[in-house]
């Protein structure tokens, strides 16, 4: 005997093409929800692969409970209003999300879980309710949509693809305009009031009742309020403070201390959202970082770089507030017929302009992969390259390591400077072999390759810099490191610090140690000998590691295998 095929308990035949339409936006909320989340993350705990796997875990985490849940409630009570009540809140959740963010990274911050449960605390607390909701909005629609058994498994499918379809356009939403033009706190509102207006369409379409529509539009007008309060996104001249201590909590780990660590806010002069940083442009008053008021390039959790303020002004000659840039001093004096360089990473364009004032006639190509960091560094820090009145600077936008293998074999440079390894987040494909012997490829045959690297000269956090050492070593045969001191203090090699390397391919390139300053007065460079000569500068030649650096226990890097993340061994992570 055969038996029909049973009936799924019947819901209102109004579940038509409306319910299309919320699946498709709120699948474009999810995902454009979780490229945003790394951009509220970022200005406290960096963009490391700690913070990228926390998100990606708790919107997956979040996903799993949502489907679990929202398939049995949609068993239970399967009607649009209750979907309708479902997008509402989720609705206000992420926009709470916006509001708590820094206040609750802070407090994450203080308590101190670790580095690896930091961002994966502040992700849980963030983001969780919200996604776990938005999961939830699949299998609701499925139960909503589906009217027998036979067509169960057809109705799953389209409207699991539908979702996905929506996410991917959420994703390139979010990540190629989105944040970009409206920054992020912006498309977090976007993404509460594209889900408020799932919530509407639901309770209106689906013939809820006056209480759901009610629900949904109290929630609708309370993210458009937000959205145009002026309570989200960073405003010129606001106070500016760092939650994240002023640099990368990986590196505070492992016992980094930060030239500067202003302890007071100062007043913002610019932000934006870049494909790759939370960027702001803060002015800090005299004794917050150095003796005189000073302008800031922030990205994300980091000071990136700093320029003395003159009349309001950066000032773009002199040496650099950095002590790590003082290397640059070195470079011409080692190569003082040099007649073209390359440097990979801009910042605020301090190393180009210095290397340009030490030696006027050298070409010097620039290659930075943020087009947002280009445009500050030319409006706010007085970058001077062929587009605004230095035809000796020219700037490329792009990857250092693209750009330099897109070069003819005849493109060669006499120096070539790195200074791309962002806080915590390290391109390994600049630190690899293949990476070196391509730079090695494009130096002149008596040319000289430098780098600033973060880490522990000695002990049991230096995996990272012994396995960069061993690795430039098996390029190029002389190789030497210059630890960076703090002022009037000896370099603690055994904490996370600046490490300059300077490299050659040929043996006899690179000075005895004790001869930096014989080459520097006879390199005849366009600022006296002896303004270079200063303290700060005599101290980082001083600070040059005479002793063996031991590979034991690091391998060298390749395109295949280049862990710098693991190789961040700090303590309490």
């Amino acid at each position: 005997m055969n038996t029909p095929p049973a009936r799924v308990q019947p819901v209102s035949s109004i579940a038509g093409p409306w319910l299309l339409f919320v699946v498709f936006f709120a699948g474009a909320a999810l995902m454009a929800y979780e490229i945003v989340g790394s951009r509220l993350l970022a200005p406290t705990f960096g963009s490391s692969t700690f913070v990228w796997g926390s998100l990606i875990a708790v919107f997956l985490g979040a996903l799993a409970i949502g489907y679990t849940i929202g398939g049995r409630i949609a068993d239970r009570r399967p009607t649009a209003g209750m979907l309708g009540m479902l997008l509402a809140t989720a609705a206000l959740l992420v926009c709470v999300s916006v509001l708590l963010a820094d206040p609750l990274q802070e407090w994450i911050v203080d308590v101190g879980f670790g580095v690896r449960l930091n961002p994966l605390i502040a992700s849980v607390l963030l983001f969780g309710p919200a996604s776990i909701l938005m999961g939830m909005v699949s299998p609701y629609a499925v139960r909503l949509r589906a009217g027998d058994i036979e067509r169960v498994g057809a109705t799953a499918g389209a409207l699991y693809g539908l979702s996905t379809a929506g996410s991917i356009v959420g994703t390139l939403a979010a990540s190629f305009w989105l944040v970009q033009d409206f920054g992020s706190d912006a498309t977090v509102v976007a993404v509460g009031l594209t889900l408020a207006a799932c919530a509407l369409v639901a309770g209106w379409a689906g013939r809820a009742s006056p209480l759901v529509l009610g629900y949904a539009v109290m929630a609708a007008v309370l993210v458009g309020v937000l959205a145009g309060s002026g309570v989200t996104g960073d405003q010129e001249g606001d106070t500016f403070r760092s939650s994240g201590s002023g640099f990368s909590p990986v590196f505070h780990a492992g016992g980094y201390e930060p030239q500067f660590e202003p302890n007071e806010g100062g007043k913002l002069r610019a932000s934006a959202d870049s494909s790759y940083h939370r960027i702001r442009v803060v002015d800090y008053a005299a004794g917050q970082i150095g003796d005189a008021p000073a302008r800031v390039l922030h990205f994300d959790n980091s000071l990136q770089a700093a320029a003395p303020l003159v009349g309001g002004k950066p000032q773009v000659t002199g040496a650099p507030l950095f002590g790590y840039l003082r290397a640059v001093d070195l470079a011409p004096a080692i190569r003082p017929d040099a007649e073209r360089a390359l440097l990979i990473g801009l910042g605020s364009g301090a190393a180009a302009m210095r290397l340009h004032e030490l030696r006027p006639e050298l070409d010097i190509d620039v290659v930075e992969l943020d087009p947002k960091v280009v445009e500050f560094a030319r409006e706010w820090f007085g970058y001077e390259d062929s587009e605004n009145g230095n035809p000796r600077i020219t700037t490329h936008v792009g990857d250092g390591r693209t750009w330099l293998s897109a070069q003819d074999e005849d493109v060669q440079f006499d120096i070539v400077a790195v200074d791309a390894y962002f806080a915590d987040s390290i391109p390994f494909h600049l630190t690899t072999r293949e990476f070196l012997e391509l730079v090695r490829d494009h130096l002149v045959s008596d040319g000289i390759v430098s780098a600033n690297l973060i880490g522990a000269v000695e002990g049991d956090r230096s995996e990272l810099l012994r396995a960069m050492h061993r690795t430039w070593s098996d390029v190029f045969p002389d190789l030497v490191m210059y630890p960076v001191p703090s002022p009037g203090e000896p370099a603690a090699l055994d904490r996370f610090i600046n490490v300059e390397f300077f490299a050659a391919d040929q043996s006899g390139v690179l000075p005895p140690r004790g001869g930096e300053r014989t080459l520097v007065e006879q390199a005849d460079m366009a600022v006296d000998a002896d303004e270079i000569l200063d303290d700060r500068f005599t101290e980082l030649l001083a600070a040059r590691y005479i002793d063996e650096v031991s590979h034991r226990g690091v391998d060298v890097l390749t395109d295949d295998l280049a862990p710098v993340d693991s190789l961040l061994d700090v303590e309490g992570i």
